[in-house]
């Protein structure tokens, strides 16, 4: 299982400096990169943080990146969304590559809403370095899956100074267990 998770951290790694690479990402170049991963991950996802003030403009900007119709979501129940309130900052779910899920079943989720999954994304940010979550139920199968939330944060150039300034890549590896 320790070799399986170094592979999965390793892959994040390559994802994160996928994103600091690049100018702007399209679903479609995301997709193409985590497609050639060996996929034994639940599902790869890039989860930026929007603030309330960039709301508007990141939904309807969604549409050039290959992500039409994006609102940002909370989840009501499982596999059940509304459109998100407003507060200060978002983590939505931009793209997700996955071969246990649909993307419409989760795009534009709010993962800030979710308290388990935001302090490993505000632990990534804060720190600087990849962080995992404890073992938490996926939200969006048909079939009860636990797993883990393996977080990487993406920044343009140096570490920023002030945390409101970091964005964070979220991925989503396999059940863990023994037996992985």
């Amino acid at each position: 299982m320790q070799d399986d998770f170094a592979a999965r951290a390793h892959e994040l790694d390559g994802i994160r400096r996928f994103f600091v690479n690049a100018d702007q990402v399209t679903h479609s170049e995301f997709s193409g990169y985590v497609g050639d991963l060996p996929q034994h991950a639940f599902s790869y996802t890039w989860v930026p943080r929007v603030t309330d003030s960039q709301r508007q403009a990141f939904e309807t900007g969604a549409v050039a990146l290959g992500v039409p119709d994006l609102q940002i979501r909370d989840l009501v129940s499982r596999g059940v969304l509304k459109v998100a309130g407003r507060r200060a900052e978002y983590f939505p779910i931009l793209f997700i590559d996955s071969v246990h899920l649909k993307a419409e079943q989760v795009l534009g989720l709010d993962v800030a809403a979710l308290p388990e999954r935001l302090n490993t994304l505000q632990r990534a940010g804060q720190g600087g370095n990849m962080a995992a979550s404890g073992v938490l139920r996926f939200l969006a199968t048909s079939v009860a899956e636990d797993g883990l939330v393996l977080a990487a944060p993406v920044y343009r150039g140096a570490m920023p100074e002030d945390p409101a300034q970091r964005c964070v890549a979220m991925y989503w590896p396999p059940s863990v267990s023994s037996n992985c």
